[in-house]
Parts: structure tokens; sequence; C-alpha cells
């Protein structure tokens, strides 16, 4: 049997347990997840871009105490995308309108969410932006297997 990917536990909150996948043909370090690349990658970013960030994170926990409902992240094909859209409202937190910043993302149930990777989007549409497209189609292809 041939494994894609493996999942492994992120991070538990009151309601929802967060998981990420780290591809089976990398190394085993403590930094190699897809989801803690993302989060190595931005965490330390330029100005606007950490705000984007720091608002990721906030949704995150805003998530984690509430449940993991469809609406408080973007459709993006099988799977979905943070910062949500910018007229849901998570606790304090407020998206930006013109948002660039993107971590995709699985839904399993209201209280698994497997997260992915993501980038700055560069584009209108996802299709054209070479930073997010390959972390949008991997997500999608964990959405669909």
């Amino acid at each position: 049997m041939k494994l894609f990917v493996l999942i492994e536990e992120l991070q538990e909150f009151d309601i929802v347990k967060y998981y990420t996948v780290r591809k089976e043909i990398e190394e085993i370090t403590d930094a190699n997840s897809e989801a803690e690349k993302f989060f190595l990658k931005f965490e330390n970013s330029e100005e606007e871009i950490k705000e984007e960030f720091d608002t990721i994170i906030a949704l995150l926990e805003g998530i984690g105490n509430r449940g993991a409902k469809f609406y408080f992240f973007r459709d993006e094909q099988m799977a979905f995308a943070l910062p949500s859209i910018p007229n849901i409202k998570i606790l304090d937190t407020n998206v930006k309108l013109n948002s660039q910043l993107r971590l995709y993302c699985v839904l399993v149930t209201e209280n698994i969410v497997i997260l992915c990777n993501g980038d700055v989007k560069s584009a209108q549409k996802v299709q054209d932006c070479p930073n997010v497209l390959p972390h949008f189609r991997f997500a999608n292809l964990i959405a669909k297997k």
C-alpha cells in the first residue's frame, strides 16, 4: 500500500482538533509538515503580511473554540481556505477585505480540520497565481482522497 501523506495532530482547542499533513517523501523533522512550513514562512514576515498572518492565527483559535462551521472558511472547490470572507466575524477578529494571504485546509467535521499550506495570492484567480496554485491543488487533492 502506497502512502500519499502522513496525517499528524497539530493542536487541540475546546471544540476543534487541528491536524496537518506531511508528504511521505520528506524527512521527519520538527518543522516540515505543510502547516508548519506556512507558520514558519509567515510568522516573521513584513508588516502587512504579518498582520494577515496574525488574523489567520486568531481565526484558527476562534474556530478552535467555537467549532469549524463551513461558513467560517472560504470555499475553494473541495478544500477551504482562511482567512474567511470579510463579512464573517469570529470573536473580535476583523478580516481585511483585501487580505491576500491564504492558508488552505480540509474540513473533515466540525471538530476536525486538516491544515495544509498556503502563500500570498498575487492574482485575481487562483489558477493564475504561481504562489498559491500548488497549495490549492494539494489541499483539493487531500480533500478528494
